[in-house]
């Protein structure tokens, strides 16, 4: 029956979310069964030759945790080649997590799968809400040329296959599953009587006016978007159990259709691909998120905004404080807690599943994302807290005349940022203390102001007896740490009066050397930078519409309601603390309390949602601070906080996965048939507009939904409260997305704190430090109680890289041997050149080595005699080097 000579490689495999309309441990008691059917059909049977377990390793965990007897069944069927696992460690979402976590997910999968035997070498990412620019690059370096994907490619490929280019040049084979991971199911003897999935063939239909009805529709179908004689259909979907009669099956369709359909591998499609692919292929370049043909689902930006704090809040924890510090700890001979950081990670990167960091899920899965965040953390503050302790040991000896020093309280702080800076400090203080009556100094004995604050109780000295004390908060401000390094302060009696009058407060009004900063009548406010004159008006004011929509869609009511807090009277206060100075704006914000009944409109009984909003400005930073707390009463709404800029900004900027994407600020052509296409984008610590020779940047932590207008004004998500993971009743997205489970806690319902930044600058972004200041608002500077029988320490820093536009993405030790990791990122579109500096107390360097992103040496870098190591970054390039002492 053979007409064609085209090859369809069919694949087995299940998509298998750990959690999503089900909690992990409901899916984990089918997931048992499902591993459970497959060793049956797989053990001593040579026809079943593959399955695929969707790309993720921790599947195998989850299993043997519950089956410990299977172990060495499933080991063998990995080893033989017959179980296809990882490389990845559980699928990500690749916009809501930033890249470093993206490459430790990697980086664990091929660890854990190793100890199964070999992982899969291709990027198999089928349904992440869209894929960022840099993927390639981080796919490439783990030499994986190859990526399979769903959603986002849309029409930006004229064909299924096209090679993807991240912004540094890095290139794979880009794999458009044009139907579909799951289009089919299950296979029947032939391609006529073998059904298309419903939805597959629905989406087919209204976006390429296409029957796909059966297997043979499709084969056609496929056939004509492929450059090459050699076709893929992985068969399959989410949570499906293996088919018993697969090999026999695809001998009957082979019979049975004019394709030669072959029981196959993604391997064995990738290399058939390329060997019979007609032409060049297409290069595509940039992130992909067209929603033309599948949905991208954007709500699931700001859905359950609580959850993309926590992950903000730990992926800073463990990346910028936790490892390097522990890192370093151990390169001065202390032992580095490998087994203890890993943990965190894997309660980290179980979080961030596509169905788990995306909020879209019954509420208990995110009850139980909570937890796991607050697990990670309390790993991550206990190492920071241990490490630094260790590190101040370790770098000073014990004072020669120790009643001189009896009534000294000294803090460590410790800066994770390669660069000097300063910044807030909160350090702790026995309450005992009577602080009236003392006064700070730095190394020089300049002495500096502070704030007292709050009492706190902790828990000390669990092992040889625990004592539990109280804490005195106090607050100042730290200058001049140096990069990855640390600088003491102390507190010495005396008391101290200070003059400052750089930072003033007035009557609705606050102002330090860069800005002044007023609040109208309605709080909002009137910035006016020193610098360059410029002033920005009506800026932050908060802005609430309704939502009809669901966990993946923002939605509007037709019949739809703007509440904003302009020309509504605020109350406005100022506070001036030495170096500090705060407005603090209250809002009573009516709304309503919910959609009506027929969610056509908005409910016209209402509420009060009090928001405050403290605006602060440091002595001497060019940092506008926000911290927002908002009760939430209200159901079915999107509230935003908005910056008109007035700029006239084509582009938008924002950060990504190691990159600043930058996208078009006009609005698109609604020319889409499944979902609207997305006014909101995602961005990582900050995004900006800028116009001729000026800018705005907004910072945030953890606040990943922004839209920029063509005019300038910028929106940025705080709350979306909605009641459904899935409705089939929305105005920007057709049908479902998911099941149409009621989700209440999704409403959000809570208090909450929002914090975010206004960091005006001159140029552009790439040159007005943005990124630096992003960093530094994310991750700030932290303090720990120095030892008080040793001699000051006063600076010390671990290792200085040059140029200081190259950052640092991690510090860590060494996966397989006990070598320091130091992985960078060249940020702009130009080469650097430059080089580490480490301290000589980490030990004289015997080897260095640039390595792939896994790790394994790619070449041994020439050393000096000064304990440095040459870098060298083409733009964009992530960079990863291994130094042994």
């Amino acid at each position: 029956m053979k007409e064609s000579k085209k090859e369809v490689f069919v694949v087995p495999h299940t998509h298998w979310d750990r959690e999503w309309y089900k909690t992990f441990q409901q899916f984990r008691y089918r997931l048992t069964k499902l591993i459970d059917r497959l060793i049956r059909f797989q053990t001593g049977n040579p026809a079943y030759k593959s399955f695929m377990l969707d790309g993720q390793v921790v599947i195998l965990e989850d299993y043997l945790e519950v089956k410990p007897e299977k172990e060495e069944p499933l080991r063998n069927l990995v080893r033989e080649d017959k179980l296809k696992i990882g490389p990845w460690y559980t699928l990500p979402d690749t916009f809501l997590v930033n890249g470093e976590s993206l490459v430790r997910n990697l980086l664990i999968g091929h660890a854990e799968g190793a100890d199964f035997g070999e992982v899969m070498k291709h990027g198999w990412v089928p349904d992440p809400f869209g894929l960022t620019a840099q993927l390639p690059q981080i796919l490439r370096g783990f030499d994986i040329d190859d990526a399979f994907m769903m959603r986002g490619v849309g029409k930006k490929a004229k064909r299924s296959d096209f090679n993807w280019q991240a912004p540094d040049g890095s290139t794979v084979s880009a794999h458009y599953l044009r139907a579909g991971y799951g289009s089919v199911n299950r296979l029947k003897s032939t391609p006529d009587g073998t059904d298309v999935a419903g939805w597959a063939r629905d989406y087919l239909r209204k976006t390429s006016q296409v029957d796909a009805s059966n297997l043979s529709n499709l084969f056609d179908f496929l056939d004509k978007k492929t450059p090459s004689d050699s076709m893929l259909v992985p068969v399959g979907g989410d949570h499906l159990e293996p088919q018993e009669d697969f090999p026999e099956k695809i001998e009957a369709l082979d019979d049975n259709s004019p394709y030669k359909i072959v029981y196959g591998t993604l391997s064995e499609y990738s290399r058939a691909f390329h060997k019979t692919l007609e032409g060049p292929l297409q290069e595509v370049t940039g992130e992909l998120r067209d929603n033309r043909h599948f949905p991208v689902l954007p709500g699931t930006l700001s859905s359950r905004i609580y959850l993309k704090q926590s992950n903000q809040k730990v992926q800073s924890l463990l990346q910028k404080y936790a490892e390097p510090l522990a890192t370093f700890s151990w390169a001065l001979g202390d032992g580095y807690p490998k087994g203890t950081l890993r943990e965190a990670w894997k309660s980290l990167l179980k979080n961030h599943a596509h169905d788990s960091i995306c909020g879209c899920s019954i509420d208990q899965v995110h009850t139980e994302n909570e937890l796991r965040f607050e697990n990670a953390g309390q790993i991550a503050e206990e190492v920071v807290k241990d490490k630094l302790d260790r590190i101040s040991h370790r770098l000073t000896s014990s004072a020669p005349n120790q009643k001189e020093r009896e009534d000294v309280t000294r803090f460590t702080i410790f800066n994770p940022h390669p660069w000097k800076t300063g910044g807030e400090v909160a350090a702790k203080v026995e309450e005992s203390s009577d602080l009236s009556d003392f006064h700070l100094e730095d190394p020089k004995g300049n002495r500096v102001e502070f704030q007292i604050g709050e009492v706190t109780e902790g828990t000390e000295h669990v092992l040889s007896g625990v004592e539990t004390k109280q804490y005195k908060t106090i607050q100042f401000h730290a200058r001049g740490v140096p990069g990855l390094g640390i600088k003491e302060y102390s507190l010495h009696p005396g008391g101290y009066h200070s003059n400052n009058k750089t930072v003033r407060a007035g009557a609705r009004k606050i102002e330090n050397q860069r800005f002044a900063v007023s609040a109208g009548p309605d709080g909002s406010l009137l910035v006016r930078d020193k610098e360059t004159g410029r002033e920005y008006n009506n800026f932050h004011y908060f802005e609430d519409l309704g939502d009809a929509g669901d966990l993946y869609n923002f939605s509007p009511p037709k019949d739809q309601k703007r509440i904003t807090t302009q020309n509504r009277e605020a109350e406005v206060k100022t506070e001036a603390n030495g170096y500090k100075a705060t407005l603090v704006v209250d809002h009573d914000l009516e709304l309503p309390v919910s959609l009506t009944e027929d969610r056509t409109r908005r409910s016209g009984k209402t509420t009060i949602c009090p928001i405050t909003s403290y605006v602060t400005l440091y002595e001497d930073e060019r940092r506008i601070d926000i911290k927002t707390k908002l009760q939430n009463r209200a159901k079915d709404h999107r509230l935003r906080v908005v910056f008109p800029t007035g700029l006239k900004a084509e582009k938008s900027f924002a950060e990504s996965a190691f990159y600043v994407s930058d996208r078009k600020t006009d609005y698109p052509d609604r020319d889409n048939t499944i979902e609207d296409t997305p006014t909101t984008h995602p961005q990582g610590r900050f995004m900006a507009l800028e116009e001729g020779g000026e800018g705005i940047a907004i910072l945030n932590k953890g606040l990943p939904e922004y839209e920029a207008t063509p005019r300038g004004s910028i929106y940025l998500t705080l709350v979306r409260a909605v009641d459904s993971i899935s409705r089939d009743d929305l105005g920007t997205r057709e049908g479902h997305a998911g099941p149409p489970l009621s989700t209440p806690e999704a409403q959000c319902k809570d208090e909450y704190i929002f914090e975010y930044a206004i960091f005006p600058f001159s140029g552009n972004w790439q040159d007005s430090q943005v990124v630096k200041q992003a960093r530094e608002f994310n991750s700030p500077l932290v303090s720990s109680i120095a030892r008080s029988d040793a001699e000051p320490l006063e600076t010390f820093s671990f290792l200085k890289v040059e140029p200081d536009e190259v950052l640092v993405s991690t510090i860590k030790r060494g996966e397989d041997d006990e070598s320091l990791i130091v992985r960078l990122l060249n940020p702009t579109n130009e080469s650097k050149r430059g080089n580490i500096e480490f301290n000589d107390r980490l030990g004289d360097i015997r080897k260095a080595y640039e390595t792939n992103l896994q790790e394994k040496p790619n070449r041994e870098l020439a050393l000096n005699d000064e304990n440095k190591v040459q870098i060298s970054l083409e733009k964009y390039e992530i960079r990863t080097l291994k130094i042994k002492f």
